[in-house]
């Protein structure tokens, strides 16, 4: 479950010829591999802002500030907001690597989130939409 996966993309690759590339499910919510949509992208957003806003509130009020409680809050954020990011810009069939400026800048989230994915599978896996590409 939480382990490697054998690859369980193979029907998808003999389908598309993507031998060269590794294929992979949806490992986790909080993982780097795959592709997102933008419904799922604001879900988790529209959940995490909240979220996080009303724990660090909690931590400035009632736990007297504590830094470290502080860090850890800020640092589950990153990771989430970093992750979905990776999965929609793979979506798009960009590199995750943008995603360190996109979760910076506030304006570039909204414009990841409303930009649609590639239509059909790209190198990053199947269209998280099932939609197939016109050929």
């Amino acid at each position: 479950m939480w382990g490697l996966m054998v690859n369980p993309a193979a029907n998808f690759c003999s389908e598309y010829n993507c031998s060269n590339v590794m294929v992979r499910r949806n490992v986790g919510r909080f993982s780097i591999h795959g592709r997102v949509s933008r419904g799922p992208f604001w879900l988790v957003f529209l959940i995490l802002l909240p979220v996080i806003s009303a724990l660090i509130l909690l931590i400035d009020t009632s736990l007297n500030d504590n830094p470290v409680l502080m860090l850890m809050a800020l640092v589950l954020y990153a990771w989430i907001a970093i992750c979905i990011t990776v999965k929609r810009l793979h979506d798009m069939d960009a590199t995750g690597w943008l995603s360190i400026p996109v979760v910076l800048i506030p304006i570039a989230v909204i414009l990841v989130g409303s930009f649609p994915g590639t239509v059909g599978p790209n190198q990053f896996g199947p269209d998280p939409l099932q939609r197939k590409a016109l050929s």
